[in-house]
């Protein structure tokens, strides 16, 4: 078991359907400390613990060490239901985009020599 230093940064953009993003309402980050098995399973971990968002690693994309993505929410930050996409493409409701960059750090104990 390994212990990772994940951090995620998050930029939540209005969104309408026929019109893609709109304006940024809001920027935060969070970070936790997760232990798995690999960086993988971290990632898998850290969505699902702290962030509450199903992941999907169709729909990742990689930019150096930095994992990119997005996830349509409510105005409660909850990742939308089928319901409220539904809505929301029939132009009923709003939409924001949570568009997420993910950083993993990879704890390592070392060996204290002087």
């Amino acid at each position: 078991m390994a212990t990772f230093i994940i951090k995620s940064y998050h930029s939540v953009s209005i969104n309408k359907y026929n019109e893609g993003e709109l304006e940024t309402v809001n920027y935060y980050d969070l970070s936790n400390e997760i232990d798995a098995k690999n960086y993988k399973q971290a990632i898998e971990k850290y969505f699902a613990e702290t962030l509450c968002y199903k992941l999907n690693f169709d729909y990742v994309d990689i930019l150096g060490n930095m994992l990119i993505y997005n996830v349509l929410v409510d105005d409660e930050n909850y990742e939308a239901s089928e319901s409220q996409i539904e809505n929301w493409k029939n132009d009923e409701i709003t939409l924001y985009n949570n568009n997420i960059n993910l950083y993993v750090y990879e704890l390592n104990e070392i060996e204290l020599k002087f």
